[in-house]
C-alpha cells in the first residue's frame, strides 16, 4: 500500500544563467519505471522564493514511497529549456543539506541569481537512483518575475495581502531592472514592464515546451499544437512559418476547445402598478427650502425648491418665490394622478429621463380650481423616470395627494399597495372594542400563548412594550422565566395584516396587556455546619504558645471571639488549648455575617478548678449542643464550686447557621 506523500523543499539559484530563446521544443513527459508498491513516485510541488539575505529559487519536492531517502533525491537543474530532461544534461544538480531547512522541511541551496536576472527562467526536474533504476518528476520552470506577479495579482495564483511586501517586491523589480539597464543584459525584457500572463490550452505550447508563460504586451510568442479554438483566431500570426500569439494587454487563459455559450437577454416584460402618496403621512419641510428632499419609499423621491411641503405640498409661483417640485422614480412613471385645487392656475409637467436634461415644452399641463378636484395625466406611448412639477402663472397651486402608475420589470419589480378593502379590515380589526387579552394571564415562571388569528382571517403578530427582566415573547407564546415580586402586568403591541408579502394591508396598536401573577412559594432553608478543632486550626494559622489570640474564623460568615484580660485567648500546646479565665470576666462571642443566623452551638473544652462555661444563668458542659436561632450568641465563665478562678481550655467548636 502507497504511504501518504511526503514533502522536499529543494531551493536554487544560478549566478550566471543565460536563457537563450529556442524554438520548437515539445512539451516532455519524465521516463517513469512500472507503478507498484515499492515504486518511488516523484512530484514538482510549490514553487517560492526566500527572501532574506539573498534571493532564493524554491522547490518542493513530493514523493509517496519511504523507499526513496531524502539523500536519494536530488534537484537537476537547467538553465534553458530541454527536448530531454534527463541525468546528466543538467546544469547544476543540487544535493541534500540537513542543515537548510524552510517550514521545518529541509531544502537544498546552490548559487543565488544575479540581480540582472530576475526575468531568466529556471527549469528543474526532480531525480532519484534507487538500486540502479532512475526516476524522475515532471520538469516545471519558475522564476524571480513569475513569484513577483503571483504576488501582485498577476496571474492566477493567490495574490498577497501583505502591503509591505507588495512595496518590497515593486523595488525589487525596479533594482533588477536597472542592473539590466547597466548590464545591457536583456534590456527588452525589463524586470518592471507590464507583463500579461498567459496560459494555452490543454496541448498547446510555447517554445519552451510548457503552456503558460509571462509576456509582455503585444509580444509575438511561438505557438505549437492544435491551435484550433476560436480565441485564437485573432490573436494568431504567421512569421517565418511559425504560428505566433499576439499577446493581449488582458490575462488570457484559454481553458478548452469549445466555444463558451453566450446566454440570452431575458425578456423583458412591463406591468403597471400603481402607488398611491398621501402628503399629511409624511414629516412636514422647511417653507421656501431649496432643494429639499423628501423620500416617499423605496420607489419614489420628493425634491421641493421654494415650495412647502406639509399637510399639502404647495407650489409657489409669485415672483419672490417662484418653485417648483421634481419627482423622481426607481421606474419608469406611465401616468400621475392628483388631487389638487386652491387656485385657478396652470400647472406645467416636464418629463426626463436621467434628471439633467428636461423635455423642452410640457407633456402635460394641467389647470387647477379653487376647490380640489382628481386629475389623471397620461403620458401616452412615452414614460419618464424624472417628473417636474411648475405652476405657470402667479398663484399658489397645492396637491393633497398623487398616485404614480410606475412600470414594474422582472428586473426591478414593484411592490402594490393593498387595496382599500384590505385597509379597511386590519383598521376595524385594530378599533374593535372586543378584541381584548384580559382572559390571559402566566404564572410565575411559565407560559401563555398569544391569539394568532382575529375576526375576517386577519393575522395577527405581537411585540414586547414594556421590557421587563425574565420575559421573552418568540413566535406569538409569552414566556416567565421567575416568580414576580408582586402581580404586574405586561404591555404588548399588536400588529394586525392582511394580505400577502409586502403589499400586505397592516395596522399597528400598542395597550394591550397580560396579567403576571405572583406566586407564594415554600421557603427553603439549607443549613451549613462549620467546625474547627483548636490544634487544627493553631498549626494552619502559625499560633504560637503561650501567645494570646482574639478569634477563630471558622468560615467567611461564623466569627469566634475571646475578650477579657492578658490571658484570656491564650494559646498551649500542653493541651492545644485557647484557655478563658473566670477572674478575667472571659466572654466567648460567637458571630454571624450578615443575613446569617444561628441555630446551634457546641464548644468542647477542658477545665480547671470547676470552671464552666454559662450561657446567661445556665451552665453549659463540655460537648453539649446550644440551640440559638439568633445572629449572635455571648457564654461568660463561671464556676461550678465556690471558688471564683475556674478556667475553661476549648479544644473544639461546631456551630450550625442558615
Amino acid at each position: 500500500m502507497r504511504k501518504q506523500m511526503k514533502n522536499i523543499l529543494l531551493a536554487g539559484a544560478c549566478a550566471a544563467m543565460v536563457c537563450s530563446a529556442v524554438c520548437g521544443v515539445s512539451a516532455w513527459q519524465a521516463p517513469v519505471a512500472q507503478a507498484d508498491e515499492a515504486t518511488p513516485v516523484l512530484e514538482i510541488g510549490r514553487k517560492n522564493l526566500l527572501l532574506e539575505d539573498n534571493i532564493q529559487i524554491m522547490f518542493q519536492v513530493k514523493t509517496d514511497n519511504a523507499i526513496v531517502s531524502d539523500s536519494d533525491v536530488k534537484l537537476l537543474v537547467w538553465t534553458q529549456p530541454q527536448e530531454a530532461y534527463t541525468y546528466g544534461t543538467q546544469n547544476t544538480v543540487i544535493g541534500y543539506n540537513a542543515n537548510k531547512t524552510f517550514e521545518e522541511e529541509p531544502y537544498y541551496v546552490y548559487t543565488e541569481l544575479a540581480i540582472k536576472q530576475m526575468t531568466d527562467d529556471v527549469y528543474v526536474c526532480a531525480y532519484a537512483n534507487v538500486d540502479g533504476t532512475e526516476y524522475y518528476s515532471a520538469p516545471a520552470k519558475y522564476s524571480i518575475l513569475e513569484y513577483a506577479c503571483n504576488k501582485l495579482d498577476k496571474t492566477e495564483a493567490e495574490p498577497t495581502q501583505d502591503e509591505d511586501l507588495k512595496v518590497l517586491l515593486g523595488k525589487m523589480l525596479d533594482f533588477g531592472a536597472a542592473m539590466q539597464t547597466l548590464k545591457e543584459y536583456k534590456d527588452d525584457r525589463l524586470a518592471n514592464a507590464d507583463y500579461v500572463y498567459v496560459r494555452l490550452a490543454e496541448g498547446d505550447t510555447f517554445a519552451d515546451g510548457f503552456n503558460y508563460g509571462l509576456f509582455q504586451e503585444d509580444e509575438k510568442v511561438a505557438v505549437y499544437g492544435d491551435l484550433s479554438h476560436a480565441m485564437y483566431e485573432e490573436l494568431l500570426v504567421t512569421e517565418d512559418g511559425v504560428e505566433k500569439l499576439v499577446v493581449p494587454a488582458e490575462k488570457l487563459v484559454i481553458e478548452d476547445k469549445e466555444e463558451p455559450e453566450v446566454p440570452e437577454e431575458p425578456e423583458i416584460t412591463y406591468t403597471e402598478v400603481a402607488k398611491n402618496y398621501v402628503i399629511a403621512d409624511y414629516a412636514a419641510g422647511t417653507q421656501y427650502a431649496d432643494n429639499e428632499e423628501h423620500v416617499l419609499d423605496e420607489y419614489v423621491t420628493i425634491t421641493t425648491t421654494d415650495c412647502h411641503f406639509t399637510s399639502e405640498l404647495r407650489i409657489y409661483a409669485s415672483g419672490e418665490n417662484d418653485g417648483q417640485v421634481i419627482i423622481s422614480a426607481t421606474n419608469l412613471i406611465s401616468q400621475i394622478s392628483m388631487n389638487i385645487g386652491d387656485n385657478a392656475d396652470i400647472l406645467n409637467i416636464y418629463g426626463s429621463e436621467d434628471g439633467i436634461a428636461w423635455t423642452e415644452d410640457p407633456i402635460a399641463q394641467v389647470t387647477s380650481k379653487s376647490s380640489y378636484s382628481d386629475v389623471t395625466v397620461s403620458f401616452d406611448s412615452k414614460a419618464y423616470q424624472y417628473l417636474k412639477l411648475d405652476v405657470a402663472g402667479t398663484e399658489q397651486l397645492r396637491i393633497k395627494e398623487f398616485t404614480l402608475t410606475l412600470l414594474s420589470t422582472n428586473d426591478k419589480p414593484v411592490v402594490a399597495d393593498p387595496t382599500q378593502a384590505e385597509k379597511n379590515l386590519v383598521k376595524a380589526e385594530a378599533e374593535r372594542d372586543s378584541f381584548t387579552l384580559a382572559a390571559l394571564e402566566v404564572v410565575a415562571a411559565g407560559s401563555v400563548e398569544l391569539p394568532t388569528v382575529g375576526s375576517n382571517g386577519v393575522v395577527i403578530s405581537w411585540e414586547l412594550v414594556s421590557q421587563l427582566a425574565n420575559v421573552s415573547l418568540k413566535d406569538n407564546v409569552l414566556t416567565t422565566s421567575a416568580n414576580p415580586a408582586s402581580d404586574t402586568t405586561i404591555t404588548l403591541k399588536a400588529t394586525f395584516t392582511c394580505g400577502e408579502g409586502e403589499d400586505a394591508a397592516s395596522v399597528s396598536k400598542e395597550g394591550y396587556t397580560v396579567a403576571w401573577k405572583h406566586k407564594d412559594e415554600a421557603v427553603v432553608v439549607e443549613e451549613t455546619k462549620v467546625s474547627v478543632k483548636i490544634q487544627d486550626y493553631a498549626s494552619a494559622n502559625g499560633w504560637t504558645n503561650g501567645k494570646q489570640y482574639s478569634s477563630v474564623k471558622l468560615d467567611n460568615n461564623i466569627t469566634v471571639s475571646a475578650s477579657g484580660g492578658s490571658n484570656t485567648g491564650k494559646y498551649y500546646t500542653s493541651g492545644y488549648e485557647w484557655r478563658t479565665y473566670q477572674t478575667e470576666s472571659a466572654k466567648i462571642t460567637i458571630t454571624a455575617a450578615n443575613g446569617k443566623t444561628i441555630k446551634s452551638v457546641k464548644i468542647t473544652y477542658n477545665i480547671s478548678n470547676t470552671g464552666t462555661l454559662k450561657n446567661g444563668t445556665t451552665n453549659v458542659s463540655s460537648g453539649t449542643m446550644v440551640q440559638v436561632n439568633n445572629g449572635t450568641i455571648t457564654f461568660s465563665v463561671g464556676n461550678t464550686g465556690s471558688a471564683t478562678n475556674g478556667q475553661v481550655k476549648i479544644t473544639a467548636i461546631e456551630v450550625v447557621y442558615v
